[in-house]
């Protein structure tokens, strides 16, 4: 009976070792990660949350990196022309934000992207998870058992 009850702990970290990387595999297919990602990274609020802090880096550019990069330009441009440059640079943002973000999920979900690097990394991960979960799992059903005492199905 005491072999019986030693069987379970180990059975059901295998068990988990072997289903937990299964259902993560089935959970994180590129299909579904493409569902996803595609309606997020594409949604006009993301590029509108955006674009403040593209147009504070793009007037901190025009502003000082630009002058000191290249004295004699910035000599020549004053507030006038940065607020143009800045309303130009703006407007071409807005037309390539959502390309971008498009190239990128492609880019993540290739057959080598970083996501498939990913879902290795959390297969692997959801594996030991799988198998300390289970074990733990049926070290807890052989106290339970054991606290029990012997039953009529263990024999």
């Amino acid at each position: 009976m005491s072999l019986n009850l030693l069987f379970l702990p180990v059975m059901a970290a295998v068990l988990g070792a072997l289903l937990a990387p299964l259902f993560t595999g089935l959970y994180l297919r590129p299909s579904r990660l493409k569902r996803i990602l595609t309606p997020l990274l594409s949604d006009p609020a993301l590029t509108q949350s955006m674009l403040p802090l593209a147009e504070g880096h793009i007037d901190d550019f025009l502003r000082n990196k630009l002058p000191k990069a290249m004295p004699v330009v910035g000599m020549l441009i004053g507030d006038k022309t940065i607020a143009q440059f800045k309303a130009i640079f703006m407007e071409e943002l807005q037309a390539l934000f959502p390309v971008f973000m498009e190239g990128c999920t492609a880019h993540l979900l290739a057959p080598g992207g970083a996501v498939k690097r990913c879902t290795n990394k959390l297969i692997i991960r959801a594996m030991w998870m799988g198998f300390g979960g289970g074990a733990v799992l049926g070290g807890l059903q052989y106290l339970v058992l054991m606290a029990i005492g012997p039953s009529g199905l263990l024999k």
